[in-house]
C-alpha cells in the first residue's frame, strides 16, 4: 500500500451557481445541492426539491448528472461535518439532474489505477474530516477548493487488493441498509397508525375541529440564543442544540455539555422529560421532539420550548406538529430548509386537533412499544457501523 494524492487519479467537475429565481414550482429538472446529499452518503434528489425549467437541460448540458456519478458536498458545517468531501452516488429517479455550485463531481482518470467501489469507500474515512477540518477559517462553514479536495492523500492498493476490500465493505453496508431500511419501515407504522388512529386528514381540519397552542399550552418561549462556547465542559449540563433536534427524537450524536453556572443563569432555557423542542432555525428548522427520560435536565439553545402539560400528551403533539407545522409552507419554505427564524409568536397560534386524552394515550403506548423495536434495531445498526469503521480504519488509516 501506498498513498498518493486524489489528483494523480482523479478530476473534480464544480456545479454552475444557479440563482434561486431560476426556480420554478414543477418540472422534471432538479437542481443538486449540497441538501441532497445526505449523512450517510446518501444521495437524494427529492429531498427539499428544487426545479429549474427543462430548457436548462440543453443551456447547460456540461452539467448534467447520470445515474452512478460521483458527487461530493464542497461546504458543511465547521463544528460537526457529516457530508463535507463524503461521496454519494448520483440516482436521478428519471429526472434531469443539473450540477449545483459547492457541489463537485469526481471524474476518475484512469480506471485501471482505482476500483470505483474502492474510491468511494476511501472517501468515506472519517479520518478525512480532520484535513477538511484545516480549512474552516474560525467561521461557522467550512469551504473546501477544488484543489484543496483534489490535495486530499489517499491510500492505495493494488487493482486486486482494492475489489478484495470493497467487497468485505459491501456485504458490511448491505447490512447496514437493511438496518436502515427496518428503521424508516417501523416509523411509518408509527405515521400509519397516527392516520388511521385519529382520522384526521390534517390539510383539511375545519376551524371548529381545532384550538391555537396556547390555549393547550400556557408556557411556550425560547431556548437560550447566542453564543456559549466559552461554556462548554468535558462533562456537565447536556447542552442541546439544532442539530440534535430530529422528527420525533433527539439524537444525542455530537451532544456537547456546558457549566453548571451557565446553566442555571439561564433557566428560561431549561428542559425536563416530556417537555417538547422545536428547532426554530438551520436545516432542522421546524423539527419537533420531546425530551426523552434518559436526559433528566438540560439547557437548549435556538429551540422553542413548549412546557410539559399533564392534560396533553406530548408524544401525540409533537406527532402533530411534525405533520402540520413543520411542513406547512407558511413557513415559506418546508422543514429542511434554513430559511428563516420561527418565532413563538407563530408557534402559539398554531392550530392543533386535540382528541380525547384517552386516545392520545393509547397512541403513545403504540410508540413506545414500537421504539423498543427500533432500539433494537438501532443498538444492531450501531454495532455494524463501528465494524465498518473499523476496517476502514485498518485498511485506510484511522
Amino acid at each position: 500500500m501506498k498513498k498518493i494524492r486524489l489528483k494523480e487519479i482523479c478530476d473534480l467537475q464544480n456545479g454552475y451557481a444557479f440563482k434561486s429565481t431560476d426556480y420554478i414550482e414543477k418540472s422534471n429538472t432538479l437542481n443538486c445541492r449540497m441538501s441532497n446529499i445526505r449523512p450517510g452518503a446518501v444521495f437524494d434528489i427529492e429531498y427539499s426539491p428544487k426545479y429549474l425549467p427543462d430548457e436548462f437541460v440543453k443551456e447547460y448540458e456540461e452539467f448534467i448528472l447520470k445515474d452512478g456519478d460521483i458527487v461530493i458536498a464542497m461546504t458543511d458545517l465547521a463544528g460537526d461535518p457529516k457530508i463535507l468531501g463524503v461521496p454519494a452516488e448520483v440516482n436521478t429517479k428519471g429526472k434531469n439532474v443539473l450540477l449545483n455550485q459547492r457541489v463537485g463531481k469526481l471524474k476518475i482518470k484512469n480506471k485501471d489505477k482505482i476500483y470505483y467501489s474502492y474510491l468511494k469507500y476511501v472517501l468515506s474515512n472519517p479520518a478525512n474530516k480532520e484535513y477538511y477540518k484545516k480549512f474552516a477559517g474560525g467561521g461557522l462553514q467550512l469551504n473546501i477548493s477544488k484543489k484543496d479536495i483534489l490535495n486530499l492523500e489517499i491510500p492505495i492498493y493494488e487493482i486486486n487488493k482494492q475489489m478484495e476490500i470493497s467487497n468485505k465493505l459491501d456485504k458490511i453496508q448491505e447490512i447496514i441498509n437493511i438496518r436502515k431500511k427496518q428503521i424508516e419501515q417501523l416509523d411509518e407504522l408509527i405515521k400509519s397508525q397516527f392516520v388511521e388512529m385519529f382520522d384526521i386528514p390534517l390539510n383539511r381540519l375545519k376551524s371548529n375541529q381545532t384550538v391555537s397552542l396556547d390555549t393547550v399550552y400556557k408556557n411556550i418561549n425560547v431556548g437560550y440564543v447566542g453564543q456559549a462556547k466559552d461554556d462548554y465542559v468535558s462533562s456537565g449540563i447536556p447542552y442541546l442544540r439544532t442539530q440534535n433536534v430530529r422528527v420525533n427524537h433527539i439524537d444525542l450524536n455530537g451532544l456537547i455539555y456546558i457549566k453548571d453556572e451557565f446553566h442555571k443563569k439561564n433557566k428560561k432555557s431549561i428542559v425536563y422529560p416530556g417537555d417538547i423542542v422545536v428547532s426554530r432555525v438551520g436545516v432542522n428548522r421546524g423539527m419537533a421532539a420531546v425530551i426523552p427520560n434518559n436526559i433528566k435536565e438540560a439547557n437548549i439553545a435556538n429551540c422553542l420550548i413548549i412546557k410539559k402539560n399533564s392534560n396533553v400528551n406530548s408524544t401525540y403533539i409533537s406527532y402533530f406538529l411534525n405533520n402540520s407545522f413543520g411542513t406547512d409552507p407558511k413557513f415559506g419554505s418546508t422543514v429542511g430548509s434554513a430559511q428563516g427564524v420561527i418565532n413563538t409568536s407563530v408557534l402559539r397560534k398554531w392550530q392543533v386537533y386535540i382528541p380525547s386524552i384517552e386516545l392520545q394515550n393509547k397512541f403513545a403506548r403504540i410508540v413506545e412499544q414500537i421504539d423498543k423495536q427500533k432500539f433494537e434495531i438501532q443498538k444492531s445498526l450501531e454495532e455494524t457501523q463501528n465494524l465498518q469503521e473499523s476496517l476502514m480504519n485498518k485498511y485506510f488509516g484511522g
